[in-house]
């Protein structure tokens, strides 16, 4: 499927789709889908941006906000990168 080819040199793209898919088999489809429109960047300091484009709808940022959400992502963040990271959300309006 074209829509899920990654090109393994681009490491930011593959650690984007290595946490969406870390997310999808932990059963958070909902956080997933919210994030498939977002760039995930490892910074300096191991904090990791989670960039959004443009608007973010009312559900979207309600959701992302919980914490549940926020430790569901961190921990797919964690298992990806193999050390503790912060996450940092960017653009979200």
């Amino acid at each position: 499927i074209k829509t899920l080819e990654v090109n393994a040199k681009d490491e930011k793209n593959d650690l984007k789709y290595k946490v969406l898919t870390k997310l999808k088999e932990n059963g958070k489809i909902v956080v997933y889908s919210k994030l498939i429109n977002t760039k995930i960047e490892k910074g300096q300091d191991n904090l990791v941006h989670i960039i959004f484009d443009g608007q973010v709808d009312a559900f979207t940022k309600a959701t992302l906000q919980k914490d549940e959400t926020k430790i569901a992502i961190k921990e797919a963040v964690i298992s990806v990168c193999g050390e503790d990271v912060s996450v940092k959300y960017d653009n979200l309006k």
